[in-house]
């Protein structure tokens, strides 16, 4: 009975884990490409086709000879937070497989496990959700499945 509480305990600290690496990685995506599109000073098309200058006066675009004012910040917060997304969906993926598949709990908490410490090069999900994956995972591994290796509980 008490497996059977940890195992809870377990799918529960990874699956807060995912959803809140998933956010941050959305975040940073989000602001990766705020600063790519221009928010601070990019080019809009005006209503005849021509571009006018965005909201801080703009800088110009690449094309005109001109550099991002940010340098590759805006990429490289794109492609982190991008990195987060994914790590963010395998972690919820593994703990959604550690639930439904209790029998294979190890490998669903070594993956857990990874890519939870994987997660720290994009925050670890405001770095509670990296704690939360972590301590989840090794749960995970460290458990035994609450009923026998053949599936589903049998009902009486």
């Amino acid at each position: 009975m008490a497996e059977q509480g940890t195992q809870a305990v377990a799918f529960a600290l990874s699956l807060v884990a995912g959803i809140l690496i998933l956010i941050s990685g959305i975040v940073i995506l989000m602001l990766g490409t705020a600063f790519m599109s221009g928010m601070m000073g990019g080019y809009y098309p005006g209503m005849m086709g021509e571009y006018h200058e965005g909201m801080m006066g703009g800088y110009g675009s690449p094309m005109d000879g001109y550099r991002y004012p940010t340098g590759y910040f805006p990429f490289v917060a794109a492609g982190i937070g991008i990195w987060g997304i994914v790590c963010g969906i395998i972690i919820l993926i593994g703990s959604y497989m550690l639930y439904s598949r209790p029998a294979s709990h190890a490998a669903w908490g070594i993956v857990i496990l990874i890519f939870s410490l994987l997660s720290v090069f994009e925050g670890g999900g405001f770095v509670i959700g990296l704690i939360l994956g972590v301590i989840g995972g090794i749960l995970a591994i460290v458990l035994k499945p609450p009923y026998p290796e053949g599936g589903a509980k049998e009902s009486a």
